[in-house]
């Protein structure tokens, strides 16, 4: 007599957690602070361990990680507001060039904030975090960076709380050293007077969104002055 065989088929279900989908995740990540690492995320890394009341090698990677996620916050956010922009200065970030869409930006915007207050309240740096929160949504959900002086204020105020965060990450001491504390307010005082400079390389995309920086107005007395005084 012969035996019945049964064939089993076994079903491969394929995960989205592939190594080329977690790599190609994390570069989408990379990109959209890539712009800002050397204005951001390098010279805070450097104030940060500067002015640190205590210098260790234990604070190290805290700092980098704290910084990090912050600057992610502020990209995702101030990325997602304006596609259109970056389509026309930097075509290579993650939204125009098609690797994430507006919608899940935005929904990851708002998950890198619970995870940089979460970050930020183990490290012992809540304020500065809620300081950055508070003041990324007013550069750029409430607007605020449509006119050059509360986009200055707005990021003067971000300086500010990165290099406080990036200061005091992971220290276990209690005060704060007064040269630590006026070399942060001076550097917020160069920022709120300086930062302008950086928007003269993107003139093109503020004129797209409607900015009224100071290099667009600038250009605009330029061209209008000599239409004056010739009449």
């Amino acid at each position: 007599m012969l035996g019945s065989v049964t064939i089993f088929h076994s079903t491969v279900v394929s995960s989205p957690f592939t190594v080329n989908s977690i790599c190609s995740f994390a570069y989408t990540l990379w990109l959209f602070t890539f712009s800002d690492l050397k204005t951001v995320f390098f010279p805070t890394l450097i104030f940060g361990t500067a002015a640190a009341p205590m210098s260790s090698t234990s604070q190290i990677i805290p700092r980098v990680i704290w910084i990090w996620l912050h600057l992610l916050q502020f990209c995702l956010s101030n990325q997602c507001l304006s596609p259109e922009e970056d389509a026309s200065n930097k075509p290579w970030r993650p939204i125009p060039s098609g690797r994430i869409t507006v919608a899940n930006a935005r929904s990851l915007r708002w998950a890198m904030l619970a995870v940089c207050l979460s970050v930020s309240a183990h490290y012992g740096v809540l304020a500065p975090s809620v300081a950055l929160a508070l003041g990324t949504l007013a550069h750029n959900e409430l607007g605020m960076d449509a006119a050059w002086l509360p986009r200055n204020m707005c990021n003067a105020v971000g300086y500010a709380a990165f290099n406080a965060g990036a200061t005091y990450v992971a220290y276990a001491g209690g005060e704060h050293k007064a040269m630590a504390v006026a070399a942060q307010v001076l550097n917020a005082l160069v920022i709120v007077s300086t930062i302008q400079a950086q928007d003269f390389q993107d003139t093109e995309g503020d004129r797209l969104t409607g900015r009224k920086t100071l290099p667009i107005l600038w250009l605009c007395a330029v061209h209008v002055t000599p239409f004056i005084a010739g009449r």
